[in-house]
């Protein structure tokens, strides 16, 4: 599909109008700058939604009663052990359990609201090449190509620094973009020609 952002401003060599520039309205939203969210942006909320899980993984970890990595050193009896799980069920809980949550999270509040909280605080959100709110199914196909990514320890991520559109792997993957919440267009409205 063709990028909405790139193309000429209507009025331009057209018969009836040769050579005029647009109405006043048309050159504010052509001389806007393209609507995708930064690459240091998408960083910065995946550095907040980051904080948060490390919060939840520690607080998580104390409540099943087993000592998070960052307090490996501390002494602990495995009667401390809360629910009667044995020591390496609490141990993984207490770890993949938040990874699993952490993939169900992203999930559900990209379809719900647009995207996790570490986006929506930072003013982006996640769409389709149509600029609308992504489905469920689209979400499920980004959220398995992102968890890929951070199973080659983010190397894929690299990819989006030189993006055009600062797409990473997976928003390729689900056809999707990250842009700023003002550029998100409401579900149902009619979009315009992009041949225009």
């Amino acid at each position: 599909m063709k990028d909405p952002y790139s193309r000429a401003p209507k009025g331009y060599g057209e018969a009836d109008n040769p050579g005029r520039a647009p109405e006043v309205a048309d050159t504010s939203k052509v001389l806007d700058r393209p609507p995708y969210a930064s690459s240091g942006t998408r960083v910065a909320a995946f550095l907040v939604d980051g904080l948060l899980f490390s919060v939840l993984a520690i607080h998580l970890s104390i409540w099943l009663g087993v000592p998070h990595a960052l307090f490996r050193d501390v002494a602990y009896a495995p009667e401390s052990i809360r629910f009667g799980l044995s020591a390496p069920v609490a141990r993984f809980l207490s770890k993949q359990g938040v990874a699993i949550f952490g993939v169900f999270y992203a999930w559900a509040f990209t379809v719900a609201f647009g995207g996790t909280l570490g986006k929506l605080a930072l003013g982006i959100r996640v769409v389709d090449y149509e600029f609308r709110k992504i489905g469920a199914a689209q979400a499920a196909k980004r959220g398995a190509v992102q968890l890929f990514s951070f199973i080659c320890a983010l190397v894929p991520y690299l990819k989006m620094v030189k993006d055009p559109r600062v797409q990473a792997p997976h928003d390729h993957a689900a056809s999707t973009y990250v842009v700023r919440r003002s550029h998100v267009r409401p579900r149902g409205s009619v979009t315009k020609d992009r041949t225009q």
